[in-house]
């Protein structure tokens, strides 16, 4: 027995001895390469093993290592991985990770590509630069980040468009806008709204329904090669939205929350003159001063005086002083609410992702009358089966409530606004059921009270939206797969307008016989593509890769409405609340473009690339004899710092080129004439059949069809490089480009002996050359602390080189007698207007009473193009803080603006207070006496020469059309957020995974030329294309907002 317990023994201390020599405790240390400090929570893992542990605050760790693997893998995010030998009080060194070489890029029809394989721009965004500051918005959390994209919102009103424009616009009729891609899918970017200048009406563009939170990347699109396999859609550029999915997330369910607060105030607002109040010019200062609208009345005095009519034998009395802010008191603080939940899951087999928003937002106007309010729920899934087969799918629910403040002239509340006089309280107008302030006693015949128009006149506006798509991807062999999509985007919308019976005792001036209508709006886009993806392996040198595939694209829409003028019964807004006949429109449209495409890859030693695409596409818009057409693009990258051994100094260079011609087809309708309705309007007003009676009128279109016409054709070159220096700490990506666009589609007009007024042709060609740069640059990145400074530049120069024979301008917009026009030989948007007359030595020509004479002919003024733009920022990162801020700034370029010429007009604009209102001559002035030109010696100014006729729309501050144009140069603080992350040491006991809590602000600083004091140069209320460059006629102020932001993760 004990000889046995003797040779256990033994046998133990034998085993004992075996572990003891099989394993090893190592003690060590992990910094930083670049500064030596401790790299704290770094991963330390045997090779091959889960076995492993984490650094601690002063970098140490201790683990133990099986004596068969004595090797550490040690790794950080953002720095690269080592594996080292395991060895008793070792010291690991981690570099930053600086080299993105293989960087992913999501581009056309969804397909991955490698970014140094690209040869042509491509800008990707990621989801964190999109909700930095929690804007509701995606489109506008682009602005001033993407050379070569201008991006500007409409207005300050909450879910008001955003208009996109990719160097520079290619179609005179067509839309300038992209395309917009949803997870390899096309969605609609339908707008519904009105540019009447009599009533104008914006509710967004669908671009903008798409949840930011929802959104992983962006990447936008800019030249022919990279939008090529788009099609004619695509001509515009395109951007590629992913979604986020459940993917990666080794099935630990992830509940991530978003909430954004922000609180808005007007951002420009005009910067009237505070000398003179209420009163008009010729009016003497008397009793019929108290009834004008306008700042051409005496000098303030601060003396107490009458203002307002007499009811009821009773008159107000108030200090005749100028009251800065009564245009400021008037606007609220504007309140946003951004609030996003989602819930995401998946393994390598299957995920998921299912998010609900909620954007809840109450502009600066008073009351409710600016209302917006979005809910969004998406629902995202994918599943492997078969081992070849994977299917997922998308589907997102958006509903929208909205109420839009019309803009324009005709009862809008801020042409009202504009005009008051700077003596007047606004706000104390408020209650406008009181005796002075109602419709009978409103202290002006000549406008209306503005919350009187808020409260009683409106509009209600409401979508439902379905979108979303279905992928079944099939893995063939191991070098062919298929893929068949098929999306779709459908809409409903519904809009009710209304306004009260308005009669005034006093005057008929703002008589309005109230008016209902009711619209409905449908749209559908139907998207199928099936391809198949061949990538066979050749050799170590060589990679090939070719895709065919086909295309399905059908739209539909459908409108109808009708609106009665003339209501019997006040306040009941229904189409059977009149005696009037209703006007009925209704209008029907579908549209298919069919197309079959081809891609070819080939790659060199992963150092030289080249792609060849080519598409056809027939549309159903254009004549059975043209409807086919074909485009071909080729591109190529070099990569050529694959060259160079040491990568100290230039650590990735790249040259690209490309090539591509694409097309655009037509509008549908365009072949052959149409029957419409009769409508005859002269440009401010229209007469619209059917009449009282009933009287009914249809006209055979004026337009007359054109069966010849052809898809606008466009040829762009491109050439660029990418560079990063210094191990990644300077970026630099540089591209230039040559865009030329021939036989462009536009209604001209047709001699009156045709017996119509005009046909759509091909009839001119346009260029687009530019330049844009990037720069990022890294001046500190140290493990604690890192600090980033971004830029870009863009210049365009957009040139229509010529129309068709005869034809020597076309009208693009703009008002009746301020046409908005384009000229062979200059850039599109340009302004004509009327100048003054001059004498050969250029003095201005005035008549008997001092004020000038115009020529007979108008002439162009000004372009509304810019010269160029510059985006930025900084990005500064210390711990667990971090302080981003974005501008953007663009230089040169006009606008139409009727704030600015309602301000003169009022005599509310400051120039309108030169020499003091006191008689002046017009400096360097003649007069034309005898045919001869002699100095003019006749001043303007006294009541019986009427100093504001010199600033009125009939003599227009003595310079012409030009006094109502101002400059749209900007700088705008476009973001500003300071954040605060939880360190994970924090957390690690609690059932939350992460927490950032934000101070955000958006637009918070705006500057602008001293000869605009009227506006933001951003606004519009002529659409959001082309015609939108002429300006605005009376939108809602831009907005600057300030709130906070908490992100929690679960």
């Amino acid at each position: 027995m004990r000889k046995l317990t003797f040779l256990f023994a033994c046998l133990f201390m034998i085993g004992v001895g075996l572990v003891n020599a099989q394993s090893l405790t190592v003690q060590g240390k992990v910094i930083s390469d670049e500064d030596g400090q401790p790299v704290i929570g770094a991963s330390v893992l045997v090779k091959g093993t889960t076995t492993g542990t984490i650094t601690g605050t002063d970098g140490s760790f201790s683990i133990t290592v099986p004596a068969g693997n004595r090797t550490l893998v040690v790794s950080y995010i953002g720095m690269k991985s080592v594996e080292v030998p395991a060895e008793n009080g070792m010291v690991v060194r981690l570099q930053p990770q600086t080299l993105e070489i293989d960087e992913v890029v999501v581009t056309a029809i969804g397909i991955k590509r490698s970014e140094k394989a690209l040869g042509y721009s491509a800008s990707a965004v990621s989801s964190q630069d999109i909700t930095m500051t929690g804007n509701r918005s995606a489109l506008n959390a682009l602005q001033g980040k993407v050379a070569g994209v201008e991006i500007t919102s409409a207005s300050g009103a909450p879910g008001s468009s955003t208009r996109v424009i990719m160097r520079g616009y290619s179609s005179l009729g067509g839309s300038n806008q992209p395309l917009y891609v949803v997870d390899g899918v096309p969605i609609s970017n339908g707008q519904i709204g009105s540019t009447s200048i009599n009533g104008g009406l914006d509710f967004g563009n669908r671009a903008n329904d798409i949840n930011p939170e929802d959104i992983e990347s962006m990447t936008i699109l800019k030249g022919g090669s990279a939008t090529a396999l788009y099609g004619s859609r695509a001509a515009s550029g395109v951007i590629l939205i992913t979604t986020k999915k459940g993917e990666g997330l080794k099935n630990k369910p992830k509940v991530e929350v978003s909430s954004t607060s922000t609180f808005d105030s007007p951002l420009r607002l005009p910067y009237f003159q505070n000398e003179f109040g209420q009163g008009w010019y010729d009016r003497g200062g008397g009793e019929q001063d108290l009834m004008e609208n306008g700042s051409w009345g005496p000098r303030f005095d601060g003396k107490i005086r009458p203002w307002g009519f007499v009811v009821d034998n009773q008159q107000q009395i108030k200090p005749y002083v100028a009251l800065p802010t009564n245009i400021k008191d008037f606007f609220d603080i504007g309140t946003n609410y951004n609030n996003t939940v989602s819930v995401s899951n998946g393994d390598a087999d299957k995920s998921y992702y299912i998010s609900y928003g909620n954007v809840t937002a109450d502009g600066i106007m008073p009351t409710d009358a600016d209302y917006y309010n979005r809910n969004t729920v998406s629902m995202r899934g994918s599943a492997k089966f078969l081992k070849i087969f994977n299917i997922s799918g998308s589907l997102n629910y958006v509903r929208k409530d909205m109420r839009f403040t019309e803009t324009g002239q005709d009862q809008a509340a801020l042409d009202g606004l504009w005009q008051s006089p700077r003596d007047i309280s606004i706000v104390d107008l408020k209650d406008y059921n009181n005796k002075f302030n109602n419709v009978d006693n409103y202290y002006t015949i000549y406008a209306q009270n503005p919350y009187y128009i808020l409260n009683e006149h409106g509009n209600k506006f409401q979508e439902n939206r379905i979108f979303g798509n279905i992928s079944l991807d099939a893995q063939i062999t191991p070098s062919l797969s298929a893929t068949f999509r098929l999306g779709d985007d459908v809409a409903n919308s519904t809009l009710k307008t209304w306004r009260a019976i308005t009669n005034s005792a006093r005057a008929d001036y703002n008589d309005e016989v109230g008016r209902v209508g009711e619209n409905a709006y449908y749209s559908s886009e139907l998207n199928t593509d099936f391809f198949l993806n061949f990538n066979p392996k050749l050799n170590n040198d060589f990679a090939i890769s070719v895709i065919v595939g086909h295309n399905f694209n059908q739209r539909d829409a459908q409108s109808q409405g009708s609106e009665v003028i003339g209501l019997d019964i006040p306040k009941f807004y229904n189409l059977s609340n009149s005696s009037a006949t209703p006007s009925i429109y209704g209008t029907l449209s579908q549209r298919r473009l069919i197309g079959v495409y081809g891609n070819l890859d080939v790659s060199f030693k992963d150092m030289l690339f080249l792609n060849i695409t080519g598409r056809n596409d027939w549309s159903s818009t254009l004549p059975a004899n043209n409807r086919s057409f074909f485009y071909p693009s080729i591109s190529g990258s070099f990569l050529f710092s694959e060259l160079i051994q040491n990568k100290d100094v230039l650590s990735y260079g790249k040259l690209r080129a490309s090539f591509a011609r694409t097309g655009k087809d037509a509008d549908p309708y365009l072949i052959y004439p149409v029957l419409l309705q009769t409508s005859i309007t002269d440009g401010y007003r229209s007469l619209d059949f059917p009449l009282a009676g009933p009287v009914n009128g249809f006209t055979i279109s004026n337009v007359i069809g054109n069966d010849q016409l052809q898809p606008e054709i466009s040829q762009d070159f491109e050439i660029g490089t990418n560079l990063k220096l210094f191990k990644n700490l300077l970026d630099i990506d540089f591209t230039w480009y040559n865009k030329k666009i021939t036989a462009l589609i536009w209604t001209a007009t047709l001699p009156s002996s045709t017996g119509y007024t005009s046909q759509t042709q091909n009839l001119g060609e346009i260029t687009n050359k530019g330049v844009e740069l990037s720069l990022s640059v890294t001046p500190i990145r140290r493990k604690n602390i890192e600090w980033e400074v971004f830029a870009n530049y863009s210049k365009n120069n957009n040139l229509l080189k010529s129309l068709i024979s005869g034809l020597d301008e076309i009208v693009l917009g703009g008002t009746r007698g301020f046409p908005f026009v384009a000229r062979p030989g200059y850039e599109l948007g340009l302004f004509k207007g009327n100048v003054p007359e001059t004498d050969p030595q250029g003095r201005i020509v005035v008549n008997a009473q001092g004020l000038p004479v115009f020529k007979a002919e108008q002439e162009i003024i000004g372009s509304s193009q810019n010269k160029y733009r510059l985006g930025g920022g900084t990005s500064l990162k210390i711990k667990n803080f971090r302080v981003h801020a974005a501008f953007d700034y663009r230089n040169g370029g006009k606008m139409y603006s009727r704030t600015a010429e309602i301000a003169y007009f009022t005599g509310n604009a400051q120039p309108t207070t030169y020499n003091d209102r006191q008689p002046f001559i017009i400096p360097n002035s003649v007069q034309l006496v005898g045919g001869q030109y002699i100095e003019n010696t006749t001043p303007i100014a006294g009541f019986t020469n009427n100093l504001n006729l010199y600033y009125n729309q009939t003599y227009k501050a003595g310079i012409g059309d030009a006094y109502a144009l101002i400059d749209k140069t900007f700088f705008k603080l476009r973001e500003l957020s300071i954040s605060y992350s939880f360190p994970k040491s924090v957390l690690k006991n609690a059932f939350i995974n992460s927490v950032d809590l934000s101070l955000v602000g958006n637009n918070l600083f705006l500057w602008t030329p001293d000869s605009n004091l009227y506006t933001d140069p951003e606004l519009t209320t002529f659409g959001n294309d082309l015609a939108a460059d002429y300006g605005e006629f009376g939108a809602t102020p831009s907005t600057r907002s300030l709130g906070f932001n908490i992100k929690l993760s679960f």
